[in-house]
């Protein structure tokens, strides 16, 4: 019996009974506590054909406010936001139109614990979360849809980029470090959600409307241009949304750069470095049979070193090459085009949803590599990714005490026909020695710099499903625990081609070239919840085990995790203790290249992780929170060389130990709302030399502190002002550092203002114009993976930019 008089099984029908009662008096907010009570205890309760309208509005309205406060990205059960066992943050619809977002990604630019990258190349932006700095693209942060993986089946990396629909997005949850232990492998620096909006965000609680529309379009610098829209229907019980998207812009034109602007000049040093041999008797011989009407070397005895004549004729062929027409274009001409499109649909009948996505990303990736190793033309630097899902889901209360739910998805992938790099084999980039042993002798024999153009494709595929149930055993006890089961067909390495379409032209596969990858996962997780005493207990972990082709894997892997949560009267107290591990992608278990062999044994990467917050709640629309973390990292990947031989291959060595605090504030005055949040990283890869001990590198690209802030303002009653300022601190770089290669000490810090002024249109939507860097400052962003040269080590940002853009939303 609880303190109310009612037993668990009598509460539902009270609770509906008395709030019926309190709405025929007018007490609303009476009715609107027990209306609470009801859907706290049933999230799906639906009133019945015969309820008074009243009653149902109510329902709707409460049931909206309650979701808005509640998360499930945490624990796979609804949470309220301020105290689930993690650090949160939550952007919304509304902060989205507000601050006049174009595309996803530019929203970890405002929140803390992100180091972003915005090359625009092989992805948009790379996120490197709590300063774990990857040599892929975002592959430690787990990307879900309305809880689906959207992470690229073959290399881990974050899909979700450019094509994403803004306007379909209700918010995204963001979850720091490992705390989110129960969703399996990869849910390893944080996830991020991406929450849709259903029937309860497209339709207005007092419209008797069948069908409503919401949407954005917009257009700006670079002949960008964007839009894309949602259409829903509902009647009686059943929900339909249809989302499409489109995405193309020219992309910021590096070509004033020295680095992309096509002109293959480098300097004399630089070639004389390039053509230098070690002296030996293969190469002296080689060298006294070329032509003698002409000195291409001299003979140090140590070295053999060119003349000033090889120099220039290597220089001559080289940058005359490199410009002319190939394939019906110039190399060295500097494109980089994004066209993207994208399509979805949602399909609630009852206790079930069913969703769909596809998507195609067909984007140039020129940024990202030096000319001085590739081209520069996005016909021939180009990357394309198409990937898609069905899901269904069905969640039922089967009882007071006990929700089932059921929840699984089936997933594709694959290259496209236009994924395509394009290397330069040069003198002055040493693609001669590796090919014909002597550089001065190609030259000798004028053997002429070349491209040469390889199409890439995978293909895979994932079925997962997962069976779940909540009980609640007491008011103050709750169980989740279910199990996750998956089975993929994982390609192991590219299939490349000399032609367009690999999976037409490229070389036969047989099956050894597909694996067959099978994942049995178990969690369970237990609750005690105390209001009076504002005290939460948060025990659980998740069992894993992993077969490929029957015969090896990674075998067994436990994660647990445990939360201590202490509110009393303003504050908000949370310890936490979280384990999560990292599965090798198939591009590092399977994928080889001339000097580096497959490892199908490679065992996944471990962390574990520390933490303490504290939150003060100044107001109900006011707070300030601070975190402190300390995670340890282990089995990190490293390219290793494989004892006794000349191979390399990615194995598990590494070891890392990154600590961190963030802060975050929120409030509203009047017509005002401000945040600001900062962030302080001290990032470390650990070695062990031969004797054991353990020395410390710097995590290279990674800022030692960042902050942000931002301001929205109500003018006027129809006009919007938002503005955000972004402070990025340096970030060390080049030698003794983890990004070793990259010939730069660091990236400079920056400071950037970007702001957007809407006008309101009454129950239509906004209209707005955009600014981003207003003070027009020349600033760089790291380049991805190694950053060593051969890909780009810095990438130039835009000036000063400006879009216009329109938000609809009929809802409104």
């Amino acid at each position: 019996m609880g303190k109310d008089g009612f037993g668990i099984n009598e509460r539902p029908m009270a609770y509906e009974l008395i709030a019926k009662c309190y709405l025929a008096v007018d007490s609303n907010e009476q009715a609107d506590y027990y209306i609470e009570k009801l859907l706290r205890l049933n999230d799906n309760f639906t009133p019945d054909e015969h309820a008074p309208q009243r009653f149902t509005i109510e329902v709707t309205a409460m049931r909206q406010r309650i979701r808005a406060t509640q998360i499930s990205s945490v624990s796979k059960k609804n949470e309220d936001i301020d105290l689930a066992p993690a650090t949160i943050q939550i952007i919304t619809d509304t902060d989205i139109v507000n601050r006049g977002y174009k595309t996803i990604d530019e929203i970890f630019s405002d929140i803390p614990g992100f180091d972003v990258s915005r090359t625009r190349g092989v992805v948009n932006a790379v996120l490197y979360q709590r300063g774990y700095r990857t040599s892929n693209t975002t592959d430690r942060t787990l990307i879900l849809v309305d809880g689906v993986e959207d992470n690229d089946m073959w290399s881990n990396g974050d899909l979700v980029n450019m094509q994403f629909p803004l306007s379909n997005i209700k918010r995204v949850e963001v979850i720091y470090g490992p705390a989110s232990t129960i969703y399996g492998a990869n849910a390893y620096s944080g996830v991020i959600n991406i929450v849709t909006k259903g029937e309860d965000d497209l339709f207005s609680r007092k419209s008797a409307s069948k069908v409503t529309a919401a949407g954005m379009a917009g257009d700006g610098s670079f002949n960008t241009h964007y839009g894309n829209a949602t259409i829903a229907t509902r009647s009686k019980g059943m929900f339909l949304s249809v989302t499409g998207g489109l995405y193309h812009s020219d992309e910021q034109d590096l070509s004033y750069y020295p680095a992309y602007n096509g002109d293959y000049n480098f300097s004399n040093s630089s070639y004389q470095s390039a053509l230098t041999m070690a002296y030996s008797s293969k190469a002296d011989s080689i060298l006294n049979v070329m032509d003698p009407g002409h000195v291409y070397y001299h003979d140090s005895g140590k070295y053999i070193v060119p003349t000033s004549y090889a120099i220039a004729q290597a220089h001559s062929l080289d940058s005359m090459n490199y410009r002319k027409t190939f394939r019906g274009v110039d190399p060295g001409k500097f494109t980089n085009p994004k066209n993207d499109y994208y399509i979805s649909s949602k399909l609630v009948m009852g206790d079930f949803k069913f969703q769909f996505e596809y998507f195609d990303r067909n984007e140039g990736l020129t940024p990202d590599y030096n000319q001085k190793y590739y081209a520069l033309n996005a016909a021939l630097q180009n990357w394309q990714v198409r990937q898609g899902f069905i899901s269904a889901k069905y969640d039922k209360k089967l009882s007071d005490r006990f929700t089932l739910s059921s929840f699984s998805y089936y997933r594709i992938s694959d290259r496209g026909k236009n994924a395509v790099l394009t290397p330069y084999t040069s003198y002055e980039n040493g693609g001669f020695t590796a090919s014909k042993g002597v550089p001065l002798d190609s030259l000798a024999k004028g053997v002429q710099p070349y491209f040469t153009p390889t199409w890439k494709s995978t293909q895979s595929n994932q079925f997962r499903t997962e069976l779940r149930g909540l009980y609640n055993a007491t008011e103050r006890i709750d169980f989740t625990g279910g199990v996750e089961f998956r089975n993929g067909l994982l390609e192991g390495d590219y299939v490349n081609s000399s032609l367009p379409d690999p999976l037409a032209n490229g070389y036969t596969h047989d099956s050894a070239s597909y694996y067959s990858v099978t994942d049995l996962g178990i969690f369970a997780l237990g609750s005690y919840n105390n209001a009076d005493k504002k005290f939460n207990v948060n025990l659980g972990g998740r069992l894993d085990n992993n077969v490929i082709n029957g015969d090896f894997g990674y075998g067994s892997v436990f994660n647990p995790r445990a939360a201590v949560i202490y509110y009393p009267g303003k504050f908000i107290f949370k310890c936490i203790y979280s384990e999560a591990f990292l599965d090798a992608s198939p591009f590092q278990k399977f994928s080889t290249t001339a000097s580096r062999i497959s490892n199908p044994t490679l065992k996944p990467e471990k962390v574990k992780n520390i933490e303490f917050s504290a939150r003060y709640l100044v107001g109900k629309k006011s707070s300030v929170e601070v975190a402190y973390y300390h995670s340890a990292y282990s089995n990190s990947l490293v390219t290793a060389t494989v004892p006794g031989t000349s191979f390399t291959q990615f194995q598990a060595q590494g070891k890392a130990r990154i600590q961190g605090v963030q802060l975050a504030a929120v409030t509203s005055i009047s017509i005002f709302s401000f945040y600001a949040n900062a962030t302080f990283s001290d990032p470390y890869a650990m070695n062990t030399n031969v004797e054991g001990k353990d020395s410390l590198t710097r995590m290279g690209d990674i800022a030692t502190f960042s902050a942000n802030a931002g301001v929205n303002m109500r003018l006027l009653r129809n006009f919007n002002l938002n503005v955000r300022v972004n402070y990025v601190g340096d970030k060390p770089t080049g030698p003794g550092t983890t990004t070793s290669g990259n010939p730069y000490t660091s990236t400079p810090g920056y400071t950037l203002l970007n702001g957007t002024l809407g006008y309101i249109i009454k129950k239509i939507g906004v209209v707005q114009i955009r600014a981003d860097n207003i003070f027009d400052i020349n600033y760089y962003s790291p380049g991805v993976r190694a950053a060593s040269g051969i890909q780009s080590s810095r990438v130039p940002l835009p000036g000063r930019v400006f879009y216009g853009q329109f938000f609809l939303n009929l809802n409104k």
